[in-house]
């Protein structure tokens, strides 16, 4: 994991957060900015987790059952599932980039935590 990656993640999901408030024409409240930091890291935060996890594989199987269902003559090319997977997949891929957004994303997503505390505290 690269620290510096991490934090220029980090500053484009606050940036992006910042940019999204601007051209909505809403004030810069405390709300208002916990708001948009939650919005921001949940929706870059969870293909993250997605991408991780590698929970899209799981739809290789549908394909390869309707591939198989719909033009018998794929089993020719494709005998098994594990062949067809191996294909698709290639080799394991570094997880490390979609680590760091996550990371980057749950940091936005703790401070817009803090923010909100706050402003429900009143400080």
């Amino acid at each position: 994991m690269k620290f510096l990656r991490l934090v220029i993640i980090f500053i484009i999901e606050i940036v992006l957060a910042l940019l999204i408030m601007l051209l909505r024409g809403v004030s810069f409240t405390m709300m208002n900015l916990s708001d948009h930091f939650f919005v921001i890291g949940v929706i870059i935060g969870l293909p993250s987790i997605v991408a991780i996890t590698q929970a899209f594989r799981l739809f290789y199987g549908f394909r390869y059952a309707a591939r198989v269902f719909i033009t018998p003559n794929y089993r020719k090319i494709y005998p098994s599932f594990k062949d067809f997977e191996e294909t698709k997949t290639g080799g394991e891929k570094n997880h490390t980039f979609f680590g760091e957004v996550l990371i980057a994303s749950l940091l936005v997503i703790f401070i817009a935590g803090y923010l909100s505390g706050v402003v429900m505290n009143g400080r």
